[in-house]
């Protein structure tokens, strides 16, 4: 699936990427569902814990997520994260129709399988170039080993919730590992691996952006147990997926990291050209810090560029921020 905005839409025909998602895989209850969802997250972990007596199931679902950007293009090293099916479903409810019946993702196979050969298309397609997440191939990074996962045995049915509860079952043969592979298509492992975190806690730590001052001077150190990821990945993320609370956290971190010094490049970001929220809210910033000096040289820059055919996909970005200091300019100084 491609959640990017190849486009600028027109005024009053934008279709979110969590609305496009919707009618992609939406069922007519889907609605319902989510609410439910929503308002039991803390049940469906109480549930997950109390089959866990039963079965000794925790492990059932095994996602794998690029974490590379390859220098001739796309993405490669496809990394796994393990997870729950009942968990994620309630924090990411669109995921209770993927996993539901009809999909080829509700097959039941060993979470030991290796990156399916069939899926190997996707890395040439991944939709966000410019993914902060993704490691550079020349980065020198460590290869994350798989553990292996405790024996699994039948689950047997619930009564909680019968949607959720019938996408949630699986057939599990005995004397394996079994469950089900996803392989995400958008989004990099770490921000992936970011947001399963958060469902699970209800915490989240961002990575400073790429353009702040503080990040030329070296990496923020990850503690045990702790992942750190970009604000802009997440945000994507997040609204391609609906979860509008995790969304307004990330927007938030991004707000709170501009400053005069960024404030122009992040203006041209490929986040804020395709997404009007990030947009409005850094050409408040910029309108603000637009009487500083060292804004001019880096916004007739942008002019120029513009004026020999470069970065024409930023146009717009620029019109709004003109047009923002015209119109209240003079309420800033």
């Amino acid at each position: 699936m491609n959640f990017s905005i190849k486009k600028k839409p027109k005024k009053g025909h934008m279709k979110s990427d969590h609305a496009k998602l919707s009618e992609m895989l939406a069922p007519p209850e889907l609605a319902s569902i989510i609410s439910y969802a929503e308002r039991n997250k803390e049940k469906a972990a109480a549930k997950l814990l109390v089959s866990t007596l039963k079965t000794g199931v925790v492990i059932d679902t095994k996602f794998f997520a690029f974490s590379r950007r390859k220098s001739g293009g796309g993405v490669d090293r496809p990394l796994p994260i393990y997870t729950n099916s009942l968990l994620l479903m309630a924090g990411v409810p669109h995921f209770i129709t993927i996993l539901g019946s009809g999909f080829a993702e509700d097959r039941t196979v060993s979470l030991d399988e290796p990156f399916p050969t069939e899926k190997e298309y996707l890395k040439d397609e991944y939709d966000y170039p410019s993914d902060s997440d993704l490691e550079d191939d020349e980065e020198e990074c460590s290869i994350d080993v798989e553990i292996p996962l405790a024996e699994k045995k039948k689950e047997e049915p619930d009564s909680t919730e019968a949607s959720i509860t019938e996408s949630s079952k699986l057939e599990l043969p005995t004397g394996g590992h079994y469950g089900r592979i996803i392989v995400l298509p958008t989004g990099a492992h770490k921000t992936w691996e970011a947001l399963l975190a958060y469902l699970y806690t209800g915490e989240i730590k961002f990575a400073l952006l790429k353009s702040h001052p503080d990040h030329r001077r070296g990496r923020q150190s990850e503690g045990p147990f702790e992942v750190l990821c970009s604000p802009k990945s997440m945000y994507r993320l997040a609204h391609a997926y609906g979860l509008e609370n995790l969304k307004k956290e990330a927007a938030a971190n991004i707000e709170s990291q501009l400053t005069p010094d960024n404030i122009m490049q992040e203006l041209k970001s490929s986040l804020t050209v395709t997404h009007e929220e990030i947009l409005k809210m850094e050409v408040d910033f910029a309108s603000r810090a637009a009487q500083r000096p060292r804004i001019l040289p880096s916004l007739l820059q942008w002019i120029a560029d513009l004026s020999k055919g470069e970065m024409t996909h930023t146009t717009h970005c620029l019109q709004a921020l003109v047009k923002e200091i015209a119109t209240n300019g003079n309420s800033y100084r």
